[in-house]
């Protein structure tokens, strides 16, 4: 583990003594972990006001989530986002995390988790909702992660060419997805391709990462690959951190939410 991922697994395992009431330490990979929760008690990682109703909504068969592998884990970032997001679309205040990002949205009409848009290219996305004007809003939540995930020539080159070099046309230069920079910053160019997709058709696309303001390494990163970005399109490029979220939605937001909102900040805001 590296700095960031080593304190918040400290602070996870003291949580879930203290809050949960679970003494217990579990095993990953042969390992044991204080802030893994046992695998039939993943649920205790959606937060308490939320946790029936998101179950029941994960449950669905229309709902389209499948849950990770590491859903049990305390610094999830699949727990983190469907915590983050669930109370504003349970109480119809999705547009306000719009609004903290700077995009005017008229009514929400789709939010889903989990979110692939191309069957056959194949990115999921953590978060994803659209307004009724063709606003869309891909979403990509990173915790305790030090990176977005690489590719390599090897495996990646054919979608490389067949997708991706016609999805970021004019997004970048045909001299940076020909360069090793395109496989070293895979995931993240693969999510900023949708900034150029069914924009034809009237569609407004927003990609917008979503991070704690301690994971210093995904901001550089999202960074030096937004430098590399056409300056047309990085007002569609968006990063927020959970700290400015939390304080827009305890400003904005309904009691219901607000009380939410207060759980996910003792869960998940960093201590010093």
């Amino acid at each position: 583990m590296d700095f960031l991922s080593a304190k918040v697994a400290k602070q996870m395992g003291k949580y879930k003594r203290e809050y949960l009431g679970i003494i217990d330490n579990y095993m990953w990979n042969g390992v044991e972990y204080e802030h893994i929760l046992a695998q039939d008690l993943w649920d205790l990682n959606l937060l308490d006001p939320i946790r029936d109703d998101l179950k029941e909504f994960i449950n669905n068969g229309n709902s389209g989530i499948r849950l990770h592998h590491k859903i049990h884990h305390m610094n999830s970032s699949q727990a983190m986002c469907l915590n983050l997001f669930f109370p504003l679309y349970k109480n119809n205040e999705l547009s306000i995390f719009a609004k903290c990002i700077n995009v005017d949205v008229v009514d929400i009409q789709e939010f889903e988790y989990e979110k692939i848009m191309l069957p056959e290219e194949g990115t999921n996305f953590d978060a994803f909702m659209e307004d009724s004007c063709k606003k869309r809003i891909f979403i990509e939540a990173k915790y305790t992660e030090n990176e977005f995930g690489k590719g390599n020539e090897k495996s990646h080159k054919e979608k490389r060419d067949s997708i991706y070099k016609m999805m970021l046309k004019d997004v970048i230069t045909e001299d940076v997805i020909n360069s090793d920079l395109f496989y070293k910053n895979y995931q993240l160019f693969r999510n900023l391709s949708y900034v150029n997709y069914k924009v034809k058709d009237g569609y407004e696309n927003h990609v917008c990462v979503v991070t704690t303001e301690k994971n210093t390494k995904i901001h550089d990163q999202y960074n030096a690959v937004l430098s590399n970005v056409a300056s047309k399109y990085k007002s569609y490029i968006h990063f927020v951190t959970i700290e400015e979220l939390i304080t827009a939605f305890n400003e904005r937001c309904c009691a219901a939410t607000k009380d939410c909102t207060k759980y996910f900040a003792d869960k998940y805001l960093i201590k010093d």
